[in-house]
């Protein structure tokens, strides 16, 4: 617990220079503290300028945090850690593209992911959240629930009917929290 606490308190300081520390926690053994890392590391970037006003040294600690996100989630097995990157990844600013991404991998993951073929050749998804664990389900819908605030939509028509699926079919989940 103060292991945890400790990890949140740095992310609340909103110090990107902490970031390094919290990347490692994210390797912590212990779920619940590589989950509050992730969103510790997310937090810690938040006073960084954005769009235009960004430097080179808020766009290299965006790109680090990028990094360490997608890293840690290509290896993640832990449904809270995968959950916690979900709903991360729609906080982390000025790139709409990667966050979707980054949380349909997190949908992916999870197990709630069937390809098919339609009648007009045209590619669909069905997204089966029944077989999502409810912390990602949580987080998923978290993250997309970020990206609008943000308004950071997924600017390719082809992510705005993935993004507009998965938010319609998470709606049919049986539990009212998600």
């Amino acid at each position: 617990t103060i292991r945890r606490v400790a990890v949140r308190g740095l992310g609340r300081l909103q110090r990107p220079s902490l970031a390094p520390g919290l990347i490692d926690a994210m390797n912590d053994s212990l779920p619940s503290i590589r989950a509050e890392a992730v969103n510790a590391l997310v937090q810690s970037i938040q006073s960084l300028p954005r769009g235009k006003a960004a430097t080179d040294s808020s766009r290299a600690a965006l790109q680090r945090v990028r990094s360490a996100l997608s890293g840690t989630q290509a290896i993640e097995r832990d449904s809270t850690v995968i959950g916690a990157i979900a709903s991360a990844a729609g906080r982390v600013p000025d790139d709409g593209h990667w966050a979707f991404y980054t949380i349909h991998d997190a949908l992916s993951q999870a197990h709630g992911v069937d390809w098919g073929q339609s009648g007009i050749d045209y590619t669909f998804r069905t997204y089966h959240f029944e077989r999502v664990p409810r912390v990602v389900a949580h987080g998923i819908i978290a993250g997309f629930y970020s990206l609008v605030l943000q308004r950071m939509y997924p600017i390719e028509s082809e992510d705005r009917g993935a993004a507009i699926a998965i938010i319609n079919q998470a709606t049919a989940f049986p539990d009212p929290w998600v």
